[in-house]
Order: structure tokens, then sequence, then C-alpha cells
């Protein structure tokens, strides 16, 4: 057997992030399990700062990454690309 890996879905971020995608209320995004959820959707130019952004999230459901920069790096990206 290979090793067993533990996902933290559950982390969240200590405030959610509302994303807006036109004229409707926008999209909570609670945590970095959520932001990977979001970015699947990414219609936006493939940065590098949102490949930053994707991989710190990444890293905070393994627990390698802390959960304040996963949501930094998130807001850049989304900032970045409005």
């Amino acid at each position: 057997m290979g090793d067993i890996v533990k996902v933290l879905f559950e982390r969240r971020w200590g405030a959610p992030v509302t994303v807006s995608g036109g004229s409707g209320p926008g999209t909570q995004i609670t945590g970095p399990a959520e932001a990977l959820s979001y970015f699947r959707g990414w219609s936006h130019q493939k940065t590098v700062l949102y490949e930053a952004a994707v991989l710190t999230c990444r890293e905070a459901v393994l627990g390698q990454a802390p959960l304040r920069r996963s949501r930094e790096l998130f807001v850049a990206a989304c900032k970045r690309a409005c």
C-alpha cells in the first residue's frame, strides 16, 4: 500500500471572499477547497499569479501552506483577472 495523504477539505479562511462575476449577487468562497473548485471554471487568462494561487490552495488543503497565504493569492488572482 502507498502512503496515506490527509486532505483537509474543511479548512476555512477567517473571512470569506465574495467573487462577483456580473449582475448577480456573487459567489462566496470560504476556503482553499472552494477556491480550487472555483478555479476549475476559470475563464480568464491563467497567469503566473493564477498558477501560484492554485498551487498554494492545493498545499493548504494538504496542510502544507498557511490558510492566510492561500486566501491572499486567491484574492490577488481574482483582482488580476478583472
